[in-house]
């Protein structure tokens, strides 16, 4: 929707301005322009959604880096398709513009105008539904690989506990039908850790769902994280102050 309406306003501003030859052609035919450049301008911006949903669904949240790279494929393509549609619907001939003198003459002008309103439109859309999205216990699907083609398990963030290491193998100990369930894997708890950073490494030998983690145990033998079905992950040394940190922001 907000991209529709910035193509709209955009060929608005075209119109009356005239940027390009335009002037010969007649009412209908500007017409068509419009809602033509509207719904491909919007069609874009919807592809590039698709980005936006992939990456809040791994990462859980938003950066200002991913706003960038989300506007720059949506300019990106928005530029090509609506250069196609100049260069076919208006046919000018001679006076036909490069790419080059299309985007710094007509392009760019248009999206500096329109500027203020993809800023406010999507700051906006982010607090009223990436915001809200971020928050959410919504259901993502988590897929852990082993070595071989085959040799994966996929299963709902919600349902991971933790990961444990056994020499080449990792044992995935996940809740099936509300109880407690393992799926041993050919890999190495390294490989799962960066490729799910949301998990957290208590141990050189464990990681775990923070969704699960309920709180911290002291004992005589050390520390260990007790899990929401009563699992006690030891914690290490080594990654005990960086786990508590993290652990513990996880549960405020």
């Amino acid at each position: 929707m907000l991209a529709a309406t910035l193509t709209f306003w955009a060929l608005l501003f075209l119109w009356f301005s005239e940027p390009i030859s335009i002037q010969d052609l007649s009412t209908s035919s500007k017409l068509k322009l419009i809602p033509i450049s509207a719904a491909i301008g919007g069609f874009c911006f919807s592809l590039t959604l698709i980005y936006q949903n992939v990456i809040i669904r791994k990462w859980g949240k938003w950066k200002l880096s991913n706003e960038l790279i989300f506007l720059a494929i949506g300019l990106g393509l928005s530029f090509i398709c609506l250069y196609l549609i100049y260069i076919i619907t208006l046919r000018l001939g001679d006076k036909t513009y490069n790419p080059f003198q299309y985007f710094y003459q007509v392009f760019l002008p248009v999206h500096i105008m329109v500027l203020p309103a993809i800023i406010v439109g999507r700051f906006s859309l982010y607090h009223f539904f990436v915001k809200k999205f971020e928050t959410e216990d919504f259901e993502s699907i988590l897929k852990i690989k082993g070595q071989g083609k085959s040799d994966f398990i996929s299963l709902l963030e919600k349902d991971l506990l933790y990961l444990k290491s056994s020499d080449n193998y990792v044992e995935v100990t996940f809740l099936e039908n509300g109880n407690p369930s393992t799926h041993v894997l050919r890999t190495k708890l390294s490989v799962v850790e960066k490729n799910i950073p949301k998990l957290i490494r208590t141990h050189r030998s464990y990681i775990i769902n923070p969704r699960h983690f309920r709180r911290f145990k002291m004992t005589k033998t050390g520390i260990w994280a007790i899990m929401s079905n009563g699992k006690q992950v030891p914690v290490s040394k080594s990654f005990k102050s960086q786990a508590m940190k993290l652990l513990t922001s996880t549960t405020n």
